[in-house]
């Protein structure tokens, strides 16, 4: 009996064991499941490519949107529905059908004609967005086209709706496209002129005629990627027709660094005449001896603005910032972000590139797409802008124009936090089959 009681021991000690040694194995087939099951989380990415041929943009339902190719007409829609049914004042600028009409505490209360407009793709076209009446001046002398403009409303940096301009001898300009503000038929200006108070909201919307495009496709039949790419956050986009073509937590938070050199360039260059003298105090850079900007020598706009866009220095960069207080352009910065649609980008200091001052890859791509069809000489001087964060990672943003299916396309690349960010960028373009 002992002999049989003995043995059941041993069974039973046996079967504990290897009940143990099962749940242990569990444990650990479960804790891996969980970690790879986590990764993969986290590296999960969105591919937008499964369309007609004959699509240029990509939609998912009715409701989800994969792209911002109508972004500046969506704010626009937005905040002028928001003014309406606040039952404010505001004056709605429409340059597709060149129209200026006055709201009255949400009503409509009187349209006139707008007459002529910046001339497209020059370095004064007209910028759409949202806006607010600034300055608003009887007679104002322009310093840029050397002519008066009766009943000048600023809207937004060197832009004005004005009246008819003349010349020192009171002589009407010839018709033709503007010097970048909307012109008016003077007495249609005065009206205006009138009903306009400072910090009253101007809506600007001007459509910009794109080609017809075809959605980009990509060869590779699995729509995955060969390559593990490092980065917390990338995207391909293309910059013509607002397509998303590959996106890994397009709205997610992201260090806004790359953006400063070529937000502060549209900036300057819509607020500051770039054929002014500006003289580079040494005390505008101190602290920096770059040799790229030489102390108490003069510089016109344009000149630092080229400096700004090509060269890695912080020399002109102080220089344009400091010239109008730093705090001033951060001021407008964020004015001109938010004005455009770039609802969740905001520049803490432009000046020492802070790692507060944040964008989303989406509004990384807003920006190029506005710099691209208002700002292209800016666009055209630098498409490139690296940063690191305070982890030492690394971020790209970077505009390609690439030859895809016979035609020039303009692609962007947005890669944040990267352990390699030019191995990154690589496998991305072999993805795309660049």
């Amino acid at each position: 009996m002992k002999k049989n009681n003995k043995k059941n021991k041993n069974s039973i000690d046996s079967c504990k064991f290897f009940t143990i040694i099962l749940i242990v194995v569990l444990i650990f087939v479960s804790g891996s499941f969980f970690l790879f099951w986590k990764e993969v989380q986290n590296t999960s990415y969105e591919i937008y490519q499964r369309v007609p041929e004959n699509k240029s943009f990509v939609y998912g339902s009715e409701t989800e949107q994969y792209g911002f190719e109508d972004y500046i007409k969506e704010k626009i829609e937005k905040e002028k529905s928001n003014l309406i049914n606040e039952g404010r004042s505001f004056i709605d600028v429409d340059l597709e059908e060149m129209e200026i009409s006055l709201y009255e505490e949400g009503e409509k209360i009187k349209t006139f004609p707008a007459v002529s407009k910046g001339r497209e793709g020059s370095w004064w076209e007209t910028p759409p967005g949202f806006y607010f009446v600034g300055d608003t001046i009887a007679t104002h002398f322009s310093s840029v086209a050397q002519v008066w403009m009766p009943y000048a409303v600023q809207f937004y940096g060197n832009f004005f709706i004005h009246g008819w301009p003349y010349d020192h001898m009171g002589r009407g300009l010839p018709a033709g496209p503007s010097g970048g503000c909307i012109r008016m038929n003077t007495a249609d200006a005065k009206q205006v002129f009138l009903f306009a108070e400072r910090g009253m909201p101007v809506l600007v919307f001007n459509k910009k005629e794109t080609p017809f495009l075809p959605a980009i496709t990509i060869p590779d039949e699995d729509y995955q990627f060969s390559e593990q790419v490092s980065a917390e956050n990338f995207m391909i986009a293309d910059i013509e027709t607002g397509e998303i073509i590959l996106n890994k937590d397009k709205n997610a938070e992201i260090n806004g660094e790359p953006l400063v050199r070529p937000m502060l360039a549209v900036v300057f260059s819509e607020t500051v005449n770039l054929e002014r003298r500006i003289t580079a105090r040494s005390w505008m850079i101190e602290g920096v001896n770059d040799g790229v900007i030489l102390p108490n020598a003069s510089y016109t706009g344009s000149q630092l603005l080229e400096k700004t866009l090509t060269t890695s220095s912080k020399e002109p960069l102080l220089v344009l910032t400091r010239f109008l207080t730093p705090d001033y352009f951060k001021e407008i910065v964020n004015a001109k972000a938010e004005s455009i649609g770039m609802e969740n980008t905001f520049f803490s200091d432009i000046f020492s590139f802070s790692e507060e001052n944040i964008t989303t890859p989406v509004d990384v791509a807003k920006a190029m797409r506005y710099i691209y069809q208002y700002r292209g000489f800016v666009f055209d001087r630098s498409s490139t802008f690296k940063g690191t964060v305070g982890s030492g990672k690394e971020s790209l943003f970077t505009v390609l124009k690439i030859e895809k299916e016979g035609r020039e396309r303009v692609i962007l690349f947005v890669i944040n936090e990267s352990d390699d960010v030019d191995s990154d960028f690589q496998k991305m373009k072999s993805w795309l089959a660049l």
